[in-house]
């Protein structure tokens, strides 16, 4: 008889890829039934006790926006993710099971987000994670593969990022040697938790600069102030490079007399001059015009405190993530 996804208790067989908070409505909306025993599920994703008490208090006993609450802190990894595991489908289902006490809308997700299948028939020799120096070729023209019986001579040259190759074996079934029959491929170091950092720093910024706007839209008589002091700034918002190009200075600033709204303030600041990393200026536009709104000045305290945290401490940032991907093209070779 053939057996559900879940019929291995801690479901083994349920994906187990990271969910974050862009995942709320689909977890919520499957759960939602589960209200009343919010709590129960709050303590399945292993939530701090003081945040399940806050839950409580701040919803006065509303079952339906308790269970959102904890779905929320659980998406934000509000809780000792490391130890317990990153929020994931395989960790509804325990939740719905253990938690909500409905087996049977587990084994629904269980069938709904099952682990991605291997394709390809059997299992391939594992590739090698890292390469040894008798691995690494340092010419830019490889050999043509299959050795030198190829009737197109065909070659592969590696892109010149200053990553060196490695050499990936590709061996038919029952081979021992397969010396003429590799492929080589440019295959960097790749930390996944380091870049999956990036994405929830990104986010982070995404939060607390909806609320600057938010903030900024309150306060529409102080639209020409700030445009007048981005004038004044022209020069660092263009950097060293280009601040003596007087025709960039002056298209810059008529970019920004032509703007009549605040959201349209935002939308060229965003497109053009300000990102997750590169936020200074919109500190120091909360600084000097909304320097009585100590709730944003906090968070974006944190914001920054969270990020200089991160590039100090996570000890790889550079060398793991792919600096043009994110909009870091002025990295130095090596780093």
């Amino acid at each position: 008889m053939a057996t559900s996804p879940s019929s291995s208790s801690p479901f083994i067989n349920v994906c187990n890829k990271g969910l974050s908070k862009k995942d709320f409505y689909g977890v919520y909306d499957i759960i939602k039934p589960l209200s009343a025993g919010w709590k129960q599920i709050a303590i399945s994703w292993h939530l701090e006790i003081d945040t399940i008490n806050r839950i409580e208090a701040d919803c006065r006993g509303d079952t339906i926006a308790c269970l959102q609450k904890v779905v929320e802190y659980w998406l934000k990894k509000d809780y000792d993710y490391e130890r317990y595991g990153i929020p994931c489908w395989r960790r509804v289902c325990v939740a719905v099971k253990e938690g909500g006490g409905d087996p049977a809308l587990a084994d629904e997700i269980a069938r709904e987000h099952p682990l991605p299948a291997t394709t390809g028939g059997a299992t391939p020799h594992p590739l090698p994670a890292t390469t040894s120096p008798t691995d690494v070729v340092h010419n830019d023209e490889i050999p043509p593969l299959g050795g030198g019986n190829s009737n197109h001579n065909e070659t592969l040259h590696f892109a010149k990022r200053g990553v060196p190759p490695t050499d990936v074996r590709i061996m038919s079934p029952g081979s021992e040697k397969s010396n003429n029959s590799r492929v080589y491929a440019p295959h960097p170091e790749i930390n996944f938790p380091l870049t999956n950092k990036i994405y929830e720093l990104q986010y982070d910024f995404a939060d607390v600069l909806q609320l600057t706007i938010e903030s900024f839209l309150s306060e529409p008589a102080l639209l020409p102030k700030v445009i007048e002091y981005l004038k004044r700034c022209v020069h660092a918002l263009l950097g060293p490079i280009k601040n003596d190009n007087q025709a960039a200075v002056q298209a810059v600033k008529e970019q920004f007399s032509d703007i009549k709204t605040m959201t349209d303030l935002f939308s060229t600041l965003q497109d053009k001059y300000i990102s997750w990393f590169n936020y200074e200026l919109i500190i120091k536009l909360v600084h000097v015009f909304l320097s009585e709104n100590h709730t944003l000045k906090r968070t974006w305290s944190e914001y920054e405190d969270k990020l200089k945290d991160y590039f100090i401490n996570s000890g790889g940032l550079l060398k793991d993530a792919d600096a043009v991907k994110f909009g870091i093209t002025d990295v130095p070779p090596g780093t």
